[in-house]
């Protein structure tokens, strides 16, 4: 299979040509319009695509014939796409094209909340039918076969797929496939697994139920997303890959802060670094979540000091020395464990406040398009610290966009956080606009 780790006009323009369509034709094939595949060819590689967009084109490519992935290969060689065989048409469409993609308000051909569940359902089809037609799903009832490294690629790129559809939508929409997607890579292993294959497969099997345990706790699946750690902590043992093992359990640990067992949490952190050559993404997330884990249990001095060692840890991040399951790391990740930890000081001494404020209103700005989730989760965080900073009409106009923004996701994690406002607000419930805001919010989940 042929993976393509950015995709730009060029790249994008290069595909509509091995599958020998036109510019009309190629964009009723993907649904977008015929400006938007214009615009990729007028400007080429100057056309950042955003993240649903490279998704799309993810699957179009993983569901191309190999001939075409053949032609699509040999134009990327030749570093344009050959414009010799455009049609006068095309050529026009390509001459007025002259707005960006991203530059589109909501994303493809309009925004909103309508547009935005289409897109959704739409990714989610294809993604279904790309992983359908690879076989991954269903192999365990099948005959035996032989499992080489071409498997391993496809599944580790299909990883690749759902995991940036749930870091854009969530996992409450993704939760039953990725499940299903992950239990049939595990079966792989009933197949007969060549020599040089079984530890790649071993680690693509433990990323995969990784994902499947992230996306089950995104929808609040805890028993599931514990079964699929538990899982992928397996795999990752024995393929001896101690870097996996360590992210493996600061999934557990994460999971653990969000249902405030933080002292688990921590005990799962402690065992995150046994053994461990930590990357320096690797030490900035086990050292970010365990400076939360301490704040929220009182330990600010302690606290402190893990912030300042996943601080130090992040300016030697280079994404491309970096697992695969790590380059999407950005610096909100960092900022956003700075506004937990001040959040919860916070709540213990209101004079840090402001600080939380500051801090979460940072992480928000630094997050990429890619991490709609983890903007959303930061500003609910807003709201929260602008109760604890005393400003309860700002408070409110955070909480409001995050209850609209957590509108275009399926995450049930979201809506939890959400409902969990209730306790900073509970000190301006004398304000009537605060009491009818704690009313509308959602219900808190039961406790675990």
């Amino acid at each position: 299979m042929v993976v393509t780790p950015r995709w730009t006009g060029l790249e994008a323009a290069a595909l509509r040509q091995a599958r020998r369509m036109s510019i009309r034709a190629y964009a009723a094939h993907l649904g977008v319009s015929p400006a938007t595949v214009a615009n990729w060819d007028s400007r080429g590689e100057r056309a950042r695509l955003n993240t649903e967009t490279q998704q799309l084109l993810d699957i179009d490519l993983a569901r191309a014939s190999d001939d075409i992935q053949e032609r699509f290969t040999a134009t990327i060689s030749k570093g344009r796409p050959d414009k010799s065989t455009e049609t006068e048409p095309d050529r026009l469409l390509a001459s007025e094209a002259i707005t960006d993609i991203e530059s589109s308000e909501g994303g493809r051909d309009g925004g909103g909340l309508a547009a935005t569940s289409v897109r959704r359902r739409s990714l989610l089809w294809g993604l279904a039918t790309v992983t359908a037609a690879t076989g991954v799903v269903g192999t365990g009832h099948g005959p035996r076969r032989r499992i080489g490294l071409a498997d391993v690629s496809r599944l580790t790129a299909l990883t690749s797929l759902y995991r940036l559809a749930d870091q854009e939508f969530g996992g409450g929409g993704l939760v039953d496939d990725v499940d299903s997607f992950a239990q049939s890579a595990s079966a792989l292993l009933d197949h007969a697994v060549s020599d040089a294959a079984r530890t790649p497969l071993l680690v693509a099997i433990a990323s995969a139920r990784d994902l499947a345990a992230w996306t089950a706790f995104d929808a609040t699946r805890h028993s599931d997303a514990q079964r699929h750690f538990a899982a992928a902590e397996r795999f990752a043992i024995e393929a001896g890959d101690r870097q996996l093992v360590a992210h493996v359990r600061y999934g557990q640990a994460k999971q653990m802060q969000h249902l405030r067992h933080n002292r688990d949490a921590l005990d799962i952190l402690r065992t995150a670094h046994q053994q461990l050559d930590a990357t320096p993404a690797l030490t900035t997330i086990l050292r970010g979540a365990e400076a939360a884990s301490r704040a929220a249990i009182g330990d600010w001095e302690s606290a402190k000091r893990a912030l300042a060692s996943s601080s130090e840890a992040f300016t030697d991040v280079d994404p491309g020395n970096e697992p695969e399951w790590l380059g999407l790391l950005d610096k909100g990740e960092l900022l956003a464990q700075y506004g937990r930890v001040y959040r919860d000081w916070a709540r213990a001494d209101r004079r840090h406040g402001d600080d939380a404020v500051r801090w979460v209103t940072d992480a928000i700005n630094a997050f990429g398009p890619q991490s709609m989730r983890s903007t959303v989760l930061n500003q609910v965080g807003l709201a929260s610290a602008y109760f604890l900073a005393d400003a309860p009409d700002l408070a409110l106009e955070a909480g409001n966009a995050a209850r609209r923004q957590a509108e275009t996701l399926t995450s049930p994690r979201v809506i939890e956080r959400i409902a969990n406002l209730r306790r900073d607000a509970t000190r301006y419930m004398h304000l009537p606009a605060v009491a009818d805001f704690v009313r509308t919010l959602p219900q808190p989940a039961p406790a675990a």
